[in-house]
């Protein structure tokens, strides 16, 4: 199962920003028993993960369906980092948070499955 996640920088992000880079949308790769209420949370653990921010207001983060583009809310009562196990890999793949390029049929082609994606370090 594949996410994207978005990272969206407030106008306070700029390149002097310490999180300058962090700006842009993210293909991340779940495992397949992952149950439904945690696909959000195991997806932005591993993000954090791989993808630390230094300071996390200046930005909007933000899960959505590999397929249809829909926004995938948190769950809640779920901790921190206790989704992780579920994120396999998590992959930069624009600095464009279009989703219409971006989810599948767009930016990874004719409605395949992204042929690589680095795993978690």
């Amino acid at each position: 199962m594949f996410t994207i996640i978005t990272a969206v920088g407030s106008k306070n992000v700029d390149e002097s920003h310490p999180d300058s880079s962090i700006h842009g949308a993210y293909l991340v790769k779940l495992s397949n028993d992952v149950p439904l209420e945690r696909i959000a949370s195991a997806s932005l653990d591993g993000f954090h993960e791989d993808f630390g921010i230094k300071i996390l207001d200046d930005f909007v983060i933000s899960v959505f369906d590999y397929d249809t583009g829909v926004v995938i809310p948190e769950s809640e009562g779920i901790e921190p980092y206790d989704s992780s196990i579920y994120c396999t890999s998590v992959e930069f793949i624009s600095h464009d948070t279009d989703l219409a390029k971006l989810i599948r049929g767009g930016a990874h082609g004719q409605g395949n499955e992204p042929s690589s994606v680095a795993p978690i370090a």
